[in-house]
């Protein structure tokens, strides 16, 4: 059920040093590559991160030293000439979250901001064509979340017609 999932769905910055094997990195990928984009344009490419020297210098870049705990980290990145590049890249990363969701793996939404893109994009080898927005650390959580609950939901934030 999707919205199992869904609720299940926390941001994760403290991770387990529990791997996440090839096959689960494929089946996020999947999902992300199964995403809608903007007049099916697919322009969205995915870099998977697993060696710690990158990860640590993408940690120092973001200034968030959590992220070199995270085992993986996917970097979507999307053409600039898209568009509706940062539209892609966020459906793509839903995918991945609630996919990751399903699997007991966390994950987060982390900003890139520009001035940190173009530092990664010369890390990585990304070519300039390429936008970042956010990257996704992926691994199993450090201690049990607890999921979304019906105290999650407001129905007063729902407008039936107008406003």
């Amino acid at each position: 059920m999707v919205l199992k999932a869904i609720a299940q769905r926390r941001s994760i910055r403290e991770y387990a040093p529990t791997a996440v094997s090839d096959a689960q990195v494929d089946e996020l990928l999947r999902a992300a590559q199964f995403a809608p984009s903007a007049q099916n344009s697919r322009t969205t490419d995915f870099i998977v991160v697993r060696e710690q020297a990158a990860k640590d210098a993408i940690a120092r870049i973001m200034e968030k030293p959590f992220l070199k705990d995270a085992p993986v980290i996917i970097i979507p990145a999307s053409g600039a000439k898209d568009i509706f590049y940062v539209q892609d890249i966020a459906i793509a990363s839903e995918n991945i979250f609630v996919q990751a969701a399903e699997l007991g793996i966390g994950t987060l939404w982390k900003h890139v901001a520009p001035e940190q893109a173009v530092k990664i994009r010369a890390l990585l080898g990304i070519p300039d064509d390429k936008k970042i927005v956010n990257l996704i650390p992926v691994g199993y959580p450090k201690e049990k979340t607890v999921p979304h609950g019906d105290a999650d939901f407001d129905r007063k934030r729902i407008h039936a017609d107008r406003w």
